[in-house]
């Protein structure tokens, strides 16, 4: 999982309107007709490419529990971004710090960002808005717990990723002296 989270590093970016239609036809083909999507940013241009999946997912007629996700810490390794990045090689370094510059959100944008989307969407009885916190070692307890207070007043709910890899467990146990499901 962890190195495949960098992947689209190295994707050429595709119109999300196109290639969401073109994986529900697949999903559709094979008799799938609900799916739970969880989207992080991956482009400078979140709200953008989220509302090309949100229209194909409208204009496909699948139902979707979308999660619409957010990190803000150890999106490189489970520690201190900044001291790894320090450890690497400047050119690797500059391109990670470039990549994760423009794959980062703010709360603020989150924020304002799923407002509007649960509003536009809010009606459509397809497409249900979720919270989308990456994981617990992906965001700080401050914004879980933001997340959790907007869930609470949008009538809403949340998904997220819990215990993927071995490296999760052993950053809870080290981080927070406790399971991940303790913590939570």
């Amino acid at each position: 999982l962890e190195s495949w989270i960098l992947k689209p590093m190295t994707r050429k970016p595709v119109d999300r309107y196109y290639d969401t239609l073109y994986c529900i036809a697949r999903l559709i083909e094979s008799g799938v007709t609900t799916v739970v999507h969880h989207q992080t940013p991956v482009s400078p241009n979140y709200g953008e490419m989220v509302s090309g999946i949100l229209r194909a997912y409208h204009d496909g007629g699948i139902r979707v529990a979308f999660a619409l996700g957010i990190k803000n810490q150890n999106d490189v390794v489970y520690s201190d971004n900044q001291n790894f990045l320090d450890s690497l090689p400047r050119s690797l370094s500059e391109r990670v710090g470039k990549y994760r510059a423009e794959a980062r959100v703010s709360e603020d944008e989150y924020f304002e960002l799923f407002t509007n989307l649960h509003k536009e969407y809010g009606t459509d009885s397809r497409i249900k808005m979720l919270h989308g916190p990456g994981g617990f070692q992906w965001c700080s307890e401050e914004l879980l717990k933001r997340i959790k207070q907007s869930a609470i007043e949008n009538h809403t709910g949340i998904h997220m990723h819990l215990l993927e890899t071995v490296f999760q467990r052993m950053y809870a146990l080290e981080t927070f002296g406790k399971t991940a499901v303790e913590y939570m």
